[in-house]
């Protein structure tokens, strides 16, 4: 799943002429964004926001829209405000990726240099792919899902068949000893 989402952060990066694109999922447990792929950004960038403890996603979590920041070195009280300038991140656009009114995670977009203001056509694509990826991870953890109960049946399986082995070797053992001593 991770090749096919990086794929997706490819081919959204050439698709809408961005710089970069990022994927992130949500994680129940932890009650947390993770990017999980990326493009056009550094290697440890997944970190370097897990570092931070603050993603522009982490406010879509919450309002269930998408997030547009049209310039985030405009507001240096964004806590990722240094980490933008570094990598000289200007504009921001994040989707969330939902399946069944449930979030899966987010696709972000991002531009390098100068701000950009996106069409509502763009926006409406950005959602189209956020929809799309958010259908194939839960089909992806459905399939997952499957495959670790077929896993156990057959455990399960391989246990009854060993019980009723040991059952019939005993009462053949039963059977045996006594007719002997008959």
């Amino acid at each position: 799943p991770r090749r096919v989402l990086s794929l997706v952060c490819l081919e959204t990066t050439r698709a809408l002429q961005v710089s970069a694109a990022s994927v992130s999922l949500y994680d129940e447990r932890l009650d947390a964004l993770r990017v999980v792929a990326h493009c056009g950004l550094p290697d440890n960038y997944g970190e370097q926001i897990e570092a931070l403890g603050w993603s522009p996603c982490t406010r879509q979590r919450n309002a269930g829209e998408g997030v547009v920041i049209p310039d985030v070195q405009a507001d240096p009280g964004l806590p990722l405000a240094s980490l933008y300038v570094a990598l000289d991140i200007r504009t921001l656009v994040s989707m969330p990726m939902r399946h069944e009114e449930q979030l899966v995670g987010t696709l972000c977009v991002l531009t390098r240099g100068q701000t950009r203001a996106f069409s509502d056509d763009e926006t409406s694509f950005l959602r189209a792919i956020s929809d799309q990826t958010a259908q194939a991870i839960a089909n992806a953890r459905l399939y997952e899902a499957l495959q670790e109960e077929q896993r156990a049946r057959a455990v399960l399986l391989d246990k009854t068949i060993s019980a009723q082995e040991e059952e019939r070797k005993r009462i053949a053992r039963e059977l045996h000893d006594d007719t002997s001593q008959g």
